[in-house]
């Protein structure tokens, strides 16, 4: 329920690619990001020539949450703050 987005774009995140992964149906797009490392799925039918110049280790990429996936609960009681 990650998606690309464009860099700088509101709610984007950002990270530079790592490796890049052909899995069968998909390419998995490996990213080192300031909170930590990420994997963005892509079925390989939406990968674009833009996505395939992506590929490249070290280049920076954006990324957004799809927000209908969100869950965010509260360290100390659990309770969801979505809700």
């Amino acid at each position: 329920h990650i998606r690309f987005a464009t860099l700088g774009a509101e709610n984007a995140l950002a990270g530079a690619v790592d490796v890049c992964e052909r899995m069968g149906g998909e390419v998995h797009f490996h990213l080192n990001t300031e909170g930590g490392d990420v994997v963005l799925r892509v079925p390989a039918v939406e990968l674009t020539d833009e996505h395939q110049d992506n590929c490249n280790c070290g280049h920076k990429v954006g990324f957004t949450l799809l927000s209908k996936y969100i869950h965010l609960f509260d360290n100390e009681t659990g309770q969801n703050l979505l809700s």
